[in-house]
């Protein structure tokens, strides 16, 4: 069984994120700040609960189809007010030490030259020794300062930077670029862009984006990341004994190249294609 943790704003317990039986895949989590559960706490904390539907929705239901639709979830709150340094660190390190095999991060501090060194180390930590010493899968959203370098976290080389293409195959503005962007995603386009947002489940109820519990406008290099972690997962879904370097490389090696031949600084290494690279494990 493969557990994505998603560190974010919480998830909460969703219909769309349950098994054939009715029964939760959503696993107990963690709020470092207080030891709470990882649940949200605001009304409108949302956004964890949309990255988790992107990554694992159901697909035998009316709202929507996740990437990896059997995976199970670990929520890790980052966002519930006064966190420190080392409680972003303790974030990383709950994701390990609970069996997390992807960590996805539609986060990052608005910044391309900070460096802080717990953080780093729980990342090095996660990424060397998760999974049993094959290395947990760590996926960042690039950013969407209109900027050409990808904010950090996410800048770090032993992480996948995600950037942010329209639904129509074009460069969504917003989205970060650099030499540090690995690989881009679908979303939503920049203001004067054509393209749709992306659709995924909300917070049932009042609580969220809408009083439904879907929406259809969720967007930013905050949705291409997920996209990127539920395409890893469905890879150890297929083969539980890739290395995170393994994933990585499969991932970078099979996008849909974009742009310019080969690597360039908009799109990466390409747009992720989940069929690609699937097929590339058993052509």
């Amino acid at each position: 069984q493969i557990t994505v943790a998603v560190i974010d704003d919480g998830v909460e317990e969703h219909p769309d994120l349950e098994d054939s039986s009715g029964n939760s895949r959503l696993l107990p989590g963690n709020t470092p700040a207080n030891g709470g559960d990882g649940s949200p706490v605001l009304m409108s904390d949302a956004h964890g609960t949309a990255c988790a539907g992107i990554i694992a929705a159901s697909h035998n239901n009316m709202h929507v189809r996740g990437i990896a639709p059997n995976v199970e979830l670990i929520s890790v709150n980052i966002f519930q007010g006064s966190e420190t340094i080392s409680d972003i660190a303790n974030a990383f390190n709950y994701a390990r030490t609970n069996g997390a095999d992807v960590i996805s991060n539609s986060w990052g501090y608005t910044s391309c030259t900070l460096s802080l060194s717990a953080i780093n180390s729980a990342i090095n930590n996660a990424r060397n020794n998760g999974r049993g010493g094959l290395g947990c899968v760590i996926v960042f959203a690039a950013g969407n300062g209109y900027k050409s370098c990808v904010d950090y976290p996410g800048d770090l080389s032993n992480v996948l930077a995600v950037g942010a293409v329209t639904s129509l195959g074009t460069h969504s503005n917003y989205s970060n670029t650099g030499p540090a962007l690995d690989i881009v995603a679908p979303s939503n386009s920049a203001p004067g862009q054509s393209g749709p947002g992306v659709r995924t489940i909300d917070r049932v109820g009042s609580a969220g984006y809408s009083s439904g519990s879907s929406t259809s406008g969720f967007g930013g290099t905050s949705a291409a990341c997920p996209l990127v972690a539920g395409t890893a997962a469905l890879l150890l879904s297929y083969d539980s004994d890739l290395t995170e370097d393994e994933v990585r490389t499969i991932l970078e090696n099979n996008a849909t190249d974009m742009g310019a031949s080969g690597f360039d600084n908009t799109f990466g290494h390409g747009r992720v294609s989940a069929y690609d690279a699937l097929l590339a494990l058993n052509p």
